[in-house]
């Protein structure tokens, strides 16, 4: 495909062509006429010399008079080199001495259509006649008139170097104007749309050419809409849809310039990482809808405190970023984070429904705690979650110990995961004992970790890290798959045949495909499920109520029985006990370590009657002493588990001690 440019080089050429040939035409033409005109001046000079010494010839010795007649011919015309003169085949005279001989007939014949350019370059030699009377007859001699090669040669040469000169300077000034003519018209214009298509710069002036023009005005009106949409997608790219609040990606760039800002100027400024406490529980309760709503209206509430030159930007969900840069002093930036906390605080009608939270807010200084947007971001973060440990609507500024804290805690979550991997961890088994036979008739299946540096490591250290970063799952897994695994070992050994708990999170317990993968286990090991029990906290049925009684009620008619850990300490209604399968309560350690005292003494008997009255079996945990074990068997309850019966032993070590206990029992 032809370019713009091409296109016309190739015109160009084209007529540079054309006119060489015309030009080659015009030559040729001069060049025989230039010939005709030398023939012409010899044979009229020839003519008129023959007419001269006719007339005064008488007969053919006269001839002699007339020499100096016949050498002025040559003389004075330059075309003319020599002439001589015959009769018959008599030399009568010679201008040129070397010219002895008659010339034949292939020099002296000239076609009727032989032009003068072919006679003068085959160098034919003109012929003429005197003619004289001898009496009554009519004699003649022969006239031979012989060019000068030289000459011809060089008048047909100086035309013809002429002719080149001229043709190449009309060339030379024809190609030059054809050029800018053709640059100007169509080179220039095809230049300049082709920049303005590339780089959009100053708009091209209206053209000479009516398609250049429809072009320009197409590109003209095709590129004034594009801007208009960039300008457009660039506002939308760089706002968050939700609240109309620059997002993260305009954030980026607004702290990108501040921080460049503050380097040069020495100066500080404030990146407050606010989130807010409990939104997931207005999104659950009352829909998305009313969230997103929610949002506008807190995103609202933040511009109209912060100043005009201050950045707001939310970054996701419910987390905004603010960054002051005006305040006076820390008291000044206390009283505007607490002004945000205090307004955000306050009930708001969203939709008819009036919502209130409460927002929980991280603080980061640049240059103090960060030199860059991700360490200024992440050290805010961090803050942000110390303020919701110590109790939401709470704001924190960022610390080194805090910030050792969370590498702490990166470690450990790094360690946990390498120790999965490295069969590290250990499961430990505290007996359950029946109050009425004193037996061991159950086990709970307790995890530690046997760290390499750190030794054995209680749940309690690494439990929560292991459900905060998500590892609880893989962990659990392995739990309940050690625990089927052993306790088929215990009954194939021939030791004990007694049921195994495991505790399970509510993240577990909601994980995909739990029940399933619980099932594929059972099924696998021919593990009979009626041993293996699955210990859940009260807080389960905050997370989804619904949710809850749909994989409790299949894990048990999966054959699993269900147990209700650390009863009493929790938030939830008694109703639960009612709607959901429970086949165990077991009571906290709070309560039987102060049984004595009316108040956890009624407790502990009331829950014991319930539990009758509901048909579920009560144990209590944390039993200790003598007196503590007679008070459960008093009132009725059913089981216990503590240290006055065994503490938490590796699977070796329970194997020996359950024998030893139920035959002294």
């Amino acid at each position: 495909m032809l370019s713009l440019r091409k296109l016309s080089y190739l015109i160009l050429s084209g007529t540079i062509f054309i006119f060489f040939v015309s030009f080659y035409f015009f030559f040729n033409k001069q060049l025989h006429t230039t010939a005709d005109v030398i023939v012409h001046d010899v044979k009229k000079d020839t003519a008129s010399l023959v007419y001269s010494i006719s007339k005064n010839l008488q007969q053919a010795d006269d001839l002699y008079h007339f020499i100096s007649e016949i050498k002025r011919l040559p003389a004075s015309n330059p075309f003319v080199s020599a002439v001589q003169v015959f009769k018959d085949n008599k030399l009568m005279l010679t201008t040129d001495q070397r010219l002895r001989t008659q010339p034949d007939s292939r020099q002296t014949y000239i076609p009727e259509k032989m032009d003068s350019y072919d006679l003068l370059t085959q160098n034919k030699v003109l012929t003429n006649h005197l003619y004289y009377f001898s009496g009554l007859n009519k004699s003649f001699l022969t006239l031979y008139i012989y060019l000068d090669r030289e000459a011809v040669s060089v008048s047909i040469d100086k035309l013809f170097f002429q002719m080149i000169f001229w043709m190449l300077l009309l060339t030379i000034i024809y190609f030059i104007l054809i050029f800018l003519i053709v640059k100007k018209v169509i080179i220039n214009p095809a230049e300049i749309l082709r920049q303005y298509a590339y780089y959009q710069s100053e708009i091209p002036k209206k053209m000479l050419l009516t398609d250049y023009e429809y072009i320009r005005s197409s590109m003209v009106h095709t590129f004034e809409r594009l801007e208009k949409e960039k300008k457009a997608l660039y506002r939308i790219a760089r706002t968050d849809k939700l609240s109309g609040l620059p997002n993260r990606e305009a954030l980026h760039e607004k702290l990108d310039w501040l921080i460049s800002v503050s380097e040069r100027t020495n100066s500080e400024f404030a990146l407050l990482f606010l989130d807010l406490d409990d939104f997931k529980t207005i999104n659950d309760s009352l829909g998305h809808s009313i969230g997103d709503a929610y949002l506008k209206q807190v995103a609202l509430v933040i511009k109209n405190i912060v100043r005009n030159n201050d950045i707001v930007a939310r970054i996701g969900g419910d987390e905004f970023i603010i960054i002051l840069n005006t305040y006076k002093n820390l008291l000044d930036l206390t009283q505007i984070i607490e002004r945000i906390q205090s307004e955000l605080k306050k009930p708001q009608i969203v939709d008819s429904h009036p919502i209130e939270s409460s927002c929980s807010i991280g603080v980061a200084f640049y240059p103090k705690d960060g030199k860059d947007e991700n360490t200024l971001m992440k050290q805010a973060d961090i803050a942000m979650y110390q303020a919701k440990k110590n109790g939401k609507n709470q704001y924190h500024f960022f610390t080194s110990a805090l910030y050792e804290a969370v590498q702490k805690e990166i470690k450990q979550a790094r360690e946990i995961k390498s120790g999965i991997k490295n069969q590290e961890f250990e499961l430990y088994y505290q007996p359950k004992v029946d109050l009425e036979s004193e037996k061991i008739i159950a086990c709970e299946a307790l995890i530690r970790w046997n760290h390499p540096q750190d030794g054995l490591v209680a749940p309690n250290d690494f439990i929560p890290l292991a459900e905060k970063e998500g590892l609880i799952i893989e962990l659990g897994n392995w739990i309940i798959e050690e625990a089927i695994r052993q306790q088929m070992v215990w009954k194939e050994q021939g030791i004990c045949d007694i049921p195994i708990a495991v505790n399970i999170s509510a993240r577990q317990l909601f994980y995909e495909g739990f029940t399933q993968n619980i099932k594929q286990l059972i099924e696998q090991n021919n593990f009979e499920p009626q041993n293996l029990d699955i210990e859940i906290t009260e807080t389960l049925f905050i997370e989804d109520t619904s949710k809850s009684l749909n994989i409790l009620t299949e894990l048990c008619n999966q054959g699993l029985s269900i147990s209700l850990d650390d009863f009493g300490t929790g938030y939830s209604s008694l109703s639960y006990l009612k709607r959901f399968p429970i086949h165990t309560l077991k009571i906290d350690k709070v309560f039987i370590d102060d049984f004595q005292t009316h108040t956890d003494s009624v407790f502990l008997e009331t829950i014991v009657t319930m539990g009758k009255n509901l048909g579920i079996t009560v144990l209590c945990e944390g039993v200790e002493e003598r007196e503590q074990l007679k008070f459960l068997q008093k009132i009725g309850c059913d089981q216990y588990q503590g240290y006055y019966c065994s503490k938490p032993l590796s699977a070796k070590n329970f194997a020996g001690f359950i024998s030893e206990y139920n035959t002294a029992n």
